[in-house]
């Protein structure tokens, strides 16, 4: 992980991703890994709506036909982010 990954902040005018469950996601700047895409990394800061509090990880995207799911590391587990936003709904 590079030093900018770990200190970015979080966008001026953030759009939380709200599927109407317990999380809300904000997305950063997507960066590619490799020259075709098919491999991102994307800085994302997901609310708590219920505490307010807000965490920062790095998600791991990978491209399957014309679907490019993104995964985080959420209290030990590897899930979707999109599984993420579906909790508590």
């Amino acid at each position: 992980m590079r030093d900018s990954d770990r200190f970015e902040r979080m966008p001026k005018n953030p759009y939380w991703h709200d599927k109407g469950g317990h999380y809300e996601v904000c997305l950063g700047e997507t960066r590619y890994l490799d020259q075709g895409g098919h491999h991102t990394r994307t800085p994302l800061w997901i609310r708590d709506k219920r505490t307010g509090k807000t965490v920062k990880r790095i998600g791991d995207g990978h491209q399957m036909g014309n679907w490019h799911p993104v995964w985080i590391n959420w209290k030990g587990k590897k899930i979707q982010v999109e599984k993420l936003l579906d909790q508590g709904a």
